[in-house]
């Protein structure tokens, strides 16, 4: 009954704290609930040396348990004071309100600030991605036409100028330009000449299981490539066979 009478007599001194404790209390779970959002998903780390160390040791748990002794301590403390200098507790507890809430304020930002990067780094890989596939696509439908105009000079239907002639207006209509690469097989050459040793590299390897069709071909190949004021590099006989009955050596 005495316990009572002076909690109340202690209420009545300094009704005016409790609000701000209550927001104090209420602030310290926020930045729990921060700390384990911000941290756990590794966005931040504890700036607090003292709960970093209960982190890495205790986890999640001992954290959360630290941070409540840490609220009940000056929970506890301001209304010690607060039952002698009621003016001083209100002071004590609208400091400590104010500087949770500031901490809140910044984990707030900095969670708004992280999702907003992490959004632009999504979108940004996204848009690599559609990139990749789309440079996949064209990739692809390059080595078909090419397959395609194998076969057809191959089979007699095309000579290799005409087939360079089709294959350098398929890559302007699909805006790939594969000779970006095979300049590092060709020699150093560029343009219409790397087409067409790709293209004679392809039909040797479209034909690299019948060396007698792919030893067929070989010499209007040669005789069609002349066009072209070169001769065919190494890269383009790869796929042929040699005089000793092997393939060609590319080079690399």
């Amino acid at each position: 009954m005495a316990f009572e009478t002076h909690l109340g007599s202690a209420l009545r001194k300094a009704p005016a704290m409790w609000p701000w404790l209550g927001a104090y209390a209420l602030t310290s779970i926020l930045d729990s609930v921060l700390t384990w959002d911000l941290v756990g998903r590794g966005e931040a780390f504890e700036a607090n040396p003292i709960a970093a160390e209960v982190l890495r040791h205790l986890g999640w748990g001992g954290l959360s348990l630290f941070k409540a002794a840490v609220a009940c301590t000056f929970l506890g403390l301001t209304w010690v004071i607060a039952r002698c200098r009621p003016r001083t507790g209100l002071c004590l507890a609208r400091f400590a309100c104010v500087l949770m809430v500031s901490l809140v304020g910044y984990s707030l930002a900095l969670r708004a600030r992280v999702g907003t990067e992490t959004q632009t780094a999504l979108a940004r890989e996204k848009a690599r991605i559609a990139s990749l596939e789309a440079h996949r696509q064209r990739m692809v439908s390059y080595l078909r036409k090419l397959d395609e105009l194998s076969h057809h000079i191959s089979a007699g239907k095309l000579q290799l100028a005409q087939a360079v002639k089709e294959l350098g207006q398929f890559i302007v209509q699909i805006n790939y330009d594969p000779t970006i690469l095979l300049e590092n097989y060709c020699d150093g050459k560029k343009g219409e000449v790397c087409l067409a040793i790709h293209l004679v590299n392809r039909i040797g390897f479209v034909h690299r299981t019948d060396p007698a069709t792919a030893s067929r071909l070989l010499p209007r190949l040669r005789h069609e490539f002349t066009s072209f004021f070169c001769p065919l590099p190494a890269f383009a006989l790869q796929w042929f066979p040699d005089e000793n009955g092997g393939h060609e050596t590319a080079m690399q």
